[in-house]
């Protein structure tokens, strides 16, 4: 028998005391269930038939392990196939130790040769959790790149040259759905496979969101000729089930949720993390150019009736909780909308064009977004919780508050503030590029009358954005009455990190 990947740890939240994670593996069709022992104080649940995949010519059959344990179990052991695996499962009441990363992989094959050790970072995380012992690996998007399909699917070959209304016209049949199909499988073994990456992922519990380059690049910002277009409704429905299967571990077919899906949505809940809760947001599968939005209008309304009903404090003396938002895209970054023009005069830089459309800052999205910032400021006031959103996406690594002058919002309620981590494998952008970026970065942003966003210095030289790939811990203070997060971005090529404070008060 042999395992084509995993273990691949998903968490799954808790229930009481119960701390509740999952493997995923993949094997080969014909092979027996690899053997699963747990070593107590860990317990063995279910074990779930996933898939046989690729959908259309199946080669493949993914495995859900269930397993849980009680908070306050430590370091547990369980074993897979003969081969022992070792996690750390937190007190009671104890906030979660977790590493966060966006971007694994390469938009471009070329890209590869810039870099001498692509799996680099993986590797530093690694050797980071073998010292202090994370509890969660939080991944903010882009968990694999698919933008190779345009030259690995010979279906699709030559269709990115055509002029808009050609590529409309363009039907695939079931042939080209299959190679489609196929492509997805092959690339999540094939990426999440790779010795580093694949240490991490079988030692830490996940928790995932999807980004563009999951389905493809700019996914929902192209016009609605192209998002309605056969080829653009094809990958995205082939780049969903995998979507599902690899990084929600859920049955194919859509008729199973994740545990903590807010009200049947992809949007992720994860409440009472000792004072620590996470809400992770999916702003792909309902984005779109007509009408023009990021998450939809019923979603919305149920991510605001769970913020309204979370519980974060007790009942009398409000005790220092903090909200973590994994938002793919950040909330505050640089106007790219000014830097369009600069931008394409700039060789190279059609990747950052097309991102032009997919933030935030967007023209189009500025109403959305105020009501979401908004919505927080509020939250932050009436919960008297910390909100801090987790992005990734842009390639820098940046750090940004967003501030209300206004009156109703006191304490925590007065300041959102923004990590940005991108990316553990992808590169930078050119140092022509980082230097526009870094030129117009520390220009305060007005949202609205009383409401500013700015982006942080960051650099020891007071620079606003790290021009090395990166990655994010996240250090809950042991002292937990304080409140206080240490949040530490690594950098490549650099012995220390750079630390940041998240105070529950100002």
């Amino acid at each position: 028998m042999a395992i084509r990947l995993g273990p691949v740890l998903q968490f799954r939240g808790f229930t009481g005391s119960t701390w509740q994670f999952s493997a995923l593996i993949v094997t080969d069709i014909g092979d027996d269930v690899p053997l699963l022992k747990t070593v107590s104080p860990l317990q063995q649940g279910n074990t779930v038939h996933l898939a046989d995949m690729p959908f259309s010519n199946p080669r493949y059959r993914a495995w859900r392990m269930e397993m849980n344990a009680a908070l306050g179990s430590g370091a547990v052991t369980f074993e897979l196939a003969g081969k022992a695996y070792h996690l750390h499962i937190p007190a009671v009441g104890q906030a979660p130790r977790m590493a966060y990363v966006s971007c694994n992989g390469f938009s471009d094959p070329k890209l590869m040769k810039s870099v001498t050790y692509p799996n680099a970072n993986w590797s530093r995380i690694k050797s980071q959790h073998d010292e202090q012992g994370y509890h969660l690996l939080l991944m903010g998007g882009d968990q694999v790149y698919s933008d190779s399909i345009w030259g690995k699917v010979s279906a699709l070959k030559g269709w990115l040259e055509k002029s808009v209304d050609q590529r409309q016209k363009v039907k695939l049949g079931t042939a080209a759905l299959n190679q489609i199909d196929s492509f997805f499988a092959e690339l999540y073994i094939e990426r999440w496979s790779q010795q580093e990456p694949a240490a991490m992922l079988a030692a830490v519990p996940t928790i995932m969101m999807w980004d563009d380059h999951d389905i493809m690049d700019g996914w929902g910002s192209y016009p609605e000729k192209l998002h309605g277009s056969d080829v653009h409704k094809g990958i995205f429905t082939a780049a969903r089930r995998y979507f599902h299967l690899f990084q929600q571990q859920l049955k194919d077919g859509g008729n199973e949720a994740h545990p903590a899906s807010i009200d049947g949505t992809m949007n992720l809940q994860f409440a009472g993390l000792g004072n620590v809760s996470i809400l992770a947001l999916d702003l792909r599968s309902e984005r779109q150019p007509k009408p023009m939005q990021i998450i939809a209008p019923d979603s919305w309304d149920k991510i605001y009736a769970w913020l309204d009903g979370w519980q974060p404090q007790t009942a009398h003396e409000p005790e220092p909780q903090h909200l973590l938002i994994l938002s793919s895209i950040p909330l505050a970054y640089l106007d790219l909308s000014y830097l369009e023009s600069l931008l394409q005069t700039l060789p190279g830089q059609q990747e950052l064009e097309d991102d032009l459309l997919d933030h935030w800052r967007s023209e189009a999205h500025r109403q959305e977004r105020l009501r979401f910032i908004h919505r927080l400021f509020d939250l932050a006031t009436e919960k008297h919780c910390r909100i801090t959103l987790l992005s990734g996406d842009v390639h820098v690594g940046a750090y940004a508050v967003i501030e209300s002058q206004l009156a109703r919002h006191k304490e925590q309620g007065k300041a959102l503030y923004q990590l940005v981590s991108s990316g553990v494998v992808h590169p930078v952008p050119p140092a022509l590029v980082r230097y526009v970026l870094e030129s117009v970065a520390g220009r305060e942003e007005l949202v609205e009358k009383d409401i500013r966003a700015r982006q942080l210095p960051l650099t020891r030289k007071g620079n606003y954005l790290l021009g090395q790939r990166n990655w994010l811990s996240i250090e809950p203070d042991e002292e937990a009455q304080k409140g206080r997060l240490w949040c530490k971005w690594y950098q490549e090529d650099e012995d220390e990190p750079i630390c940041k404070v998240i105070n529950w008060r100002e």
